[in-house]
């Protein structure tokens, strides 16, 4: 039996969310005297990151307050229905701190059946590429997209956010670079909306 489509409002909802958190971001963005606080595993984490996560879970508090919700950064909050959204406002904070437009903003769904809906934003690039199931994927413009259909390794480009850490064994790198692979660091959630438009085809992080 197939999988049925994921349900229209979880989308509408998602990519409203989705705006909202771009939004609150970017009043931030480029502002180089933001305080910048560490969490425990000394990443960074910013007013903004607060921000626009709390903004978020009011938005869903009040439209679907039985939905459980996992942010980045305040946990999770449980729910009955079975639908959990995931939120990472800034992924790519060391980027927004130093003003660089790479940072995204993450919001995931899912439900009974699996992955539901995806929205990754760029605010500070005006990008943003989302995905339901059953219903395709598009960019902002609302211009169906897809992965590209290369299948050769040294006409390909594999994006990281480093390539200089230790989950990246050298013989591994060393073979996908002597194939003739290149490389890029375009990292956190702008090297997935490469690969998700066609614009790259490998993204790998930790």
């Amino acid at each position: 039996m197939s999988t049925p489509a994921a349900d229209r409002s979880l989308l509408d909802d998602a990519l409203e969310l989705a705006e909202m958190a771009a939004d609150i971001t970017l009043r931030w963005f480029g502002d180089r005297a933001i305080e910048v606080d560490r969490k425990g595993d000394d990443s960074p984490v910013t007013v903004a990151d607060r921000a626009a996560e709390a903004a978020v879970r009011e938005a869903l508090a009040e439209r679907r307050p039985h939905d459980t919700v996992i942010g980045e950064e305040a946990g999770i909050s449980e729910g009955t229905s079975g639908v959990r959204w995931v939120v990472d406002p800034i992924d790519g904070t060391r980027s927004f701190v130093r003003g660089v437009p790479l940072y995204s903003s993450l919001l995931g769904v899912f439900d009974a059946h699996g992955p539901a809906v995806g929205v990754i934003s760029i605010p500070a690039l005006d990008q943003r590429i989302y995905a339901a199931r059953g219903h395709g994927c598009f960019d902002q413009d609302g211009r169906p997209v897809a992965v590209n259909d290369q299948d050769r390794l040294d006409r390909a480009c594999l994006c990281s956010s480093s390539f200089d850490q230790p989950w990246w064994p050298n013989e591994a790198l060393a073979r996908v670079t002597t194939a003739g692979c290149e490389t890029r660091t375009w990292g956190d959630g702008y090297g997935y909306l490469l690969v998700a438009s066609g614009r790259v085809e490998m993204m790998a992080d930790p």
